[in-house]
């Protein structure tokens, strides 16, 4: 394995070290000449704290706190201080000077012979300089003995600010907000903080042959399961989906959705079938008798040579193939990392590894980026990847560059992971 890389910019377009033909590159290059347009706006909210999981910090947050902010135990133990001399024996004997408890207010200073008894968590005397772990010690009535050997070592003592200073960056801008970071986060004093607005996603699923789950298809009919698995991945995104249904192919009913979702109440439009080219396929007219601008009418990628994309006073639209595997490729290639951009997140782009073919794979690019989908695994230490088969589930996306329509197996190939979508 040579590395991992992800997108951070236009400055990620070369993935890898002198691999700037690579296909995870070309895919950076299609996304681009498609949205070089305004972004939508990113606009700001502050939430709670117990409401930032998966949202995208709009600012750099610092600590408000020293973390700790006292000196603590990190056991159970005897606090003592520095100069006290160890009996000849190899035994020196303290009296226990009081006890302290996690929370419990301290100010004390050891007199030579004493020890402090603090519980883990418990704030030690300002001049200790190490902590005994009770276990090691023998306790009899005020007076403890430690043997000298235990004198020396680990403190046991957690400083003022060690964790981290006040001041310290705790979540940059455009990180998502995980469990571990809600921790520092907290433990740095913040209590509300602001976040990207999520975006929001309309979206529509078109074909007279569709009906919804629960209805009994007839014939030259099938359920629409694109609704289910936009959904899903908006929603993955963290962004809030708004499901317009079942469009038909009448041109009253196309020309209707674009009507109503290009009104600027959405930040991103999208639709699932219609942009083939054929007599139905009414998406790509209904959007431009609605207003939009086309930037694109087809990618050098299959599966997706027929999306669309465009926008209207900026809000963003893409029209996805009908398939429902070609509609899941292209959302995670092209329409995931547009929601990125949209979210504040950084860096933007699937996270892009390097593994080696563990089968030969021969497919015909036809002078387009092809994405297979595929399987990920590590066996004898190796990351390896072989296409999917029809039972299984992928996990990845398999790029294979134009003109290379033969891969050796053992030959290092581009992966996309298909999970976690950011985050």
């Amino acid at each position: 394995m040579k590395k991992v890389h992800q997108e951070a910019g236009e400055e990620a377009a070369v993935a890898t070290e002198n691999t700037h033909h690579s296909a995870h590159a070309q895919l950076f290059e299609i996304r681009r000449r498609i949205f070089s347009l305004p972004m939508v706006l990113k606009r700001k909210e502050d939430v709670l704290l117990r409401d930032a999981i998966s949202r995208v910090a709009a600012e750099n947050l610092q600590a408000k706190l020293d973390v700790p902010l006292f000196d603590e135990s990190l056991r159970d133990g005897f606090a003592i201080s520095a100069g006290e001399k160890v009996a000849c024996d190899g035994e020196t004997c303290f009296q226990i000077a009081g006890v302290t408890g996690a929370g419990d207010v301290l100010d004390k200073a050891l007199k030579p012979g004493e020890a402090w008894l603090v519980m883990t968590g418990g704030k030690v005397p300002g001049d200790c300089t190490r902590i005994i772990p009770k276990e090691w010690c023998a306790v009899e009535g005020q007076r403890v003995t430690i043997r000298s050997k235990y004198l020396t070592g680990p403190s046991y003592i957690k400083r003022r600010g060690e964790e981290r200073q006040k001041g310290a960056i705790l979540v940059e801008a455009g990180e998502v907000i995980t469990p571990a970071s809600l921790v520092k986060i907290a433990e740095g004093g913040w209590h509300k903080l602001a976040v990207y607005r999520r975006p929001r996603v309309s979206f529509c699923c078109t074909g007279k042959e569709l009906v919804e789950s629960g209805v009994l298809p007839e014939d030259a009919q099938k359920i629409s399961s694109n609704k289910y698995l936009l959904v899903a991945l908006i929603e993955q995104c963290g962004c809030l989906a708004h499901d317009y249904g079942i469009v038909t192919d009448e041109e009253k009913m196309v020309g209707q959705f674009f009507t109503d979702c290009l009104d600027g109440s959405s930040d991103l439009v999208l639709t699932t079938g219609g942009t083939g080219g054929g007599d139905f396929d009414l998406v790509e007219k209904g959007f431009l008798d609605a207003g939009g601008t086309l930037t694109c009418t087809s990618l050098d990628l299959r599966p997706g040579r027929s999306t669309v994309a465009g926008e209207k006073n900026g809000v963003l639209y893409v029209g996805l193939p009908g398939p429902p595997k070609a509609v899941h490729t292209v959302f995670l290639e092209v329409v995931a990392p547009l929601l990125q951009e949209m979210s504040g997140v950084r860096p933007a782009g699937p996270r892009c590894i390097e593994a080696f073919a563990g089968e030969d794979i021969t497919a015909k690019t036809k002078g387009a980026l092809l994405i297979k989908e595929g399987v990920l695994s590590c066996i004898g230490g190796q990351v390896l990847v072989q296409r999917a088969t029809r039972n299984e589930h992928p996990n990845c996306n398999i790029l294979i560059a134009p003109g290379r329509d033969h891969i050796k197996k053992g030959e290092i190939v581009e992966v996309h992971l298909r999970q976690p979508l950011w985050g």
